[in-house]
Protein backbone atom coordinates (compact mmCIF):
# COMPACT_ATOMS: atom_id res chain seq x y z
CA UNK A 1 0.00 0.00 0.00
CA UNK A 2 1.58 3.49 -0.33
CA UNK A 3 4.31 4.75 1.57
CA UNK A 4 5.67 7.94 2.46
CA UNK A 5 8.27 7.10 -0.32
CA UNK A 6 4.98 7.48 -2.70
CA UNK A 7 5.04 10.08 -5.48
CA UNK A 8 2.11 10.77 -6.80
CA UNK A 9 1.22 12.14 -10.61
CA UNK A 10 -1.15 15.69 -10.84
CA UNK A 11 -2.25 17.01 -13.56
CA UNK A 12 -4.96 20.23 -14.05
CA UNK A 13 -8.03 20.32 -16.16
CA UNK A 14 -9.50 23.66 -16.93
CA UNK A 15 -13.16 23.60 -18.46
CA UNK A 16 -11.94 20.20 -19.96
CA UNK A 17 -8.50 21.20 -20.90
CA UNK A 18 -5.86 19.34 -19.45
CA UNK A 19 -3.00 22.65 -18.44
CA UNK A 20 0.46 22.65 -17.82
CA UNK A 21 1.21 23.71 -13.85
CA UNK A 22 3.48 22.73 -11.86
CA UNK A 23 2.00 21.11 -8.23
CA UNK A 24 4.04 20.48 -5.29
CA UNK A 25 3.49 16.89 -3.66
CA UNK A 26 6.13 17.85 -0.89
CA UNK A 27 3.58 17.10 2.11
CA UNK A 28 1.58 14.55 0.14
CA UNK A 29 2.78 12.03 2.38
CA UNK A 30 0.77 14.03 5.01
CA UNK A 31 -2.71 12.35 3.80
CA UNK A 32 -1.32 8.80 4.72
CA UNK A 33 -0.14 9.68 8.16
CA UNK A 34 -3.50 8.95 9.94
CA UNK A 35 -2.97 12.08 12.00
CA UNK A 36 -6.73 14.51 11.83
CA UNK A 37 -4.45 17.88 12.14
CA UNK A 38 -2.16 17.33 8.63
CA UNK A 39 -3.63 17.62 5.46
CA UNK A 40 -1.91 18.14 1.73
CA UNK A 41 -3.67 20.65 -0.08
CA UNK A 42 -3.39 22.45 -3.59
CA UNK A 43 -4.59 25.97 -4.49
CA UNK A 44 -5.39 27.69 -8.01
CA UNK A 45 -6.30 31.20 -8.62
CA UNK A 46 -8.11 32.24 -11.98
CA UNK A 47 -9.40 35.50 -13.89
CA UNK A 48 -12.98 34.40 -14.24
CA UNK A 49 -15.32 31.35 -12.59
CA UNK A 50 -15.01 27.85 -14.71
CA UNK A 51 -14.66 24.18 -13.67
CA UNK A 52 -11.49 22.91 -13.00
CA UNK A 53 -10.77 19.00 -11.94
CA UNK A 54 -7.54 17.68 -10.24
CA UNK A 55 -6.70 14.43 -11.40
CA UNK A 56 -3.83 12.63 -8.24
CA UNK A 57 -2.60 9.54 -9.72
CA UNK A 58 -1.04 7.32 -6.92
CA UNK A 59 0.97 4.16 -7.72
CA UNK A 60 0.21 1.26 -6.01
CA UNK A 61 2.84 -1.68 -4.78
CA UNK A 62 2.23 -4.41 -7.48
CA UNK A 63 1.82 -7.14 -4.57
CA UNK A 64 -0.58 -5.90 -2.70
CA UNK A 65 -4.24 -6.72 -3.54
CA UNK A 66 -6.48 -3.70 -2.73
CA UNK A 67 -10.25 -3.69 -2.39
CA UNK A 68 -11.21 -0.20 -0.84
CA UNK A 69 -10.52 3.25 -0.82
CA UNK A 70 -11.73 5.53 1.77
CA UNK A 71 -10.49 9.25 2.26
CA UNK A 72 -11.60 12.84 3.52
CA UNK A 73 -11.21 15.77 1.16
CA UNK A 74 -10.21 19.17 2.40
CA UNK A 75 -12.06 21.73 0.61
CA UNK A 76 -14.35 24.73 1.11
CA UNK A 77 -16.51 24.00 -1.78
CA UNK A 78 -18.72 20.88 -3.11
CA UNK A 79 -16.46 18.80 -4.99
CA UNK A 80 -17.46 15.71 -7.47
CA UNK A 81 -14.71 13.10 -6.73
CA UNK A 82 -14.02 10.11 -9.09
CA UNK A 83 -12.31 7.41 -8.13
CA UNK A 84 -10.93 4.89 -11.30
CA UNK A 85 -8.38 1.97 -9.87
CA UNK A 86 -6.81 0.47 -12.87
CA UNK A 87 -5.80 -3.35 -12.88
CA UNK A 88 -2.49 -4.89 -13.53
CA UNK A 89 -3.90 -6.99 -15.37
CA UNK A 90 -4.56 -4.69 -19.07
CA UNK A 91 -7.45 -6.99 -19.87
CA UNK A 92 -9.71 -6.00 -17.23
CA UNK A 93 -11.63 -2.81 -17.24
CA UNK A 94 -10.83 -0.15 -15.17
CA UNK A 95 -12.97 0.34 -11.69
CA UNK A 96 -14.96 3.37 -11.66
CA UNK A 97 -16.71 4.90 -8.87
CA UNK A 98 -18.20 8.69 -8.57
CA UNK A 99 -19.20 11.13 -5.01
CA UNK A 100 -20.04 14.73 -4.39
CA UNK A 101 -18.84 16.01 -1.16
CA UNK A 102 -21.17 18.67 0.43
CA UNK A 103 -18.99 20.22 2.77
CA UNK A 104 -15.14 20.71 4.08
CA UNK A 105 -13.93 17.07 5.50
CA UNK A 106 -16.33 15.30 3.75
CA UNK A 107 -15.10 11.59 3.52
CA UNK A 108 -15.34 9.30 0.57
CA UNK A 109 -15.35 5.49 0.67
CA UNK A 110 -15.20 3.02 -2.29
CA UNK A 111 -15.11 -0.85 -2.22
CA UNK A 112 -14.06 -2.07 -5.49
CA UNK A 113 -13.37 -6.15 -6.09
CA UNK A 114 -10.49 -7.47 -4.21
CA UNK A 115 -7.39 -7.36 -7.02
CA UNK A 116 -4.23 -6.03 -7.70
CA UNK A 117 -4.20 -2.79 -9.01
CA UNK A 118 -1.23 -0.67 -10.72
CA UNK A 119 -2.80 3.07 -9.68
CA UNK A 120 -5.69 4.87 -8.29
CA UNK A 121 -6.64 8.09 -9.12
CA UNK A 122 -8.74 10.58 -7.74
CA UNK A 123 -10.18 13.44 -10.14
CA UNK A 124 -11.60 16.36 -7.97
CA UNK A 125 -13.61 18.38 -9.61
CA UNK A 126 -15.28 21.50 -8.93
CA UNK A 127 -17.52 23.89 -10.78
CA UNK A 128 -17.37 26.97 -7.95
CA UNK A 129 -14.29 29.17 -6.19
CA UNK A 130 -13.57 27.78 -2.40
CA UNK A 131 -13.41 31.87 -1.99
CA UNK A 132 -13.04 34.74 -3.82
CA UNK A 133 -9.77 37.36 -3.39
CA UNK A 134 -10.20 40.93 -3.69
CA UNK A 135 -7.47 43.34 -5.18
CA UNK A 136 -6.11 40.75 -7.84
CA UNK A 137 -6.39 39.56 -10.99
CA UNK A 138 -7.05 36.47 -10.67
CA UNK A 139 -9.83 36.03 -7.37
CA UNK A 140 -11.37 33.27 -8.17
CA UNK A 141 -9.42 30.61 -5.72
CA UNK A 142 -10.25 26.76 -6.20
CA UNK A 143 -8.38 24.62 -3.37
CA UNK A 144 -7.81 21.04 -3.76
CA UNK A 145 -6.71 19.16 -0.63
CA UNK A 146 -6.96 15.51 1.02
CA UNK A 147 -6.97 15.38 4.83
CA UNK A 148 -6.91 11.36 4.59
CA UNK A 149 -6.30 8.64 2.13
CA UNK A 150 -6.58 4.70 2.63
CA UNK A 151 -6.02 2.37 -0.09
CA UNK A 152 -6.13 -1.12 1.38
CA UNK A 153 -8.12 -4.11 1.84
CA UNK A 154 -10.35 -5.92 4.07
CA UNK A 155 -9.29 -7.90 7.11
CA UNK A 156 -10.82 -11.55 7.66
CA UNK A 157 -9.95 -14.00 10.02
CA UNK A 158 -10.85 -17.04 10.51
CA UNK A 159 -12.54 -17.80 13.98
CA UNK A 160 -10.81 -21.14 15.55
CA UNK A 161 -13.84 -22.67 16.27
CA UNK A 162 -15.82 -22.65 13.20
CA UNK A 163 -15.26 -22.23 9.50
CA UNK A 164 -17.00 -18.49 9.50
CA UNK A 165 -15.49 -15.50 7.86
CA UNK A 166 -15.77 -12.17 9.44
CA UNK A 167 -14.32 -8.93 7.76
CA UNK A 168 -14.56 -5.46 8.97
Amino acid sequence: FPSHDIVPEFSLSLNGQQVNQSIDHTNFSNVFDGLTDTYWSYSVSLAKPQSVSLTIRVPINSFSVVSKIDGIVYTSSPTNILMRAIYADTSKQNEVKTKSSRNDYDSFSFSIPSDIYNYVELVLQKNEPDYISENTNNPYVYKFGLRELVIGSRYYARSRRSDIVTGK
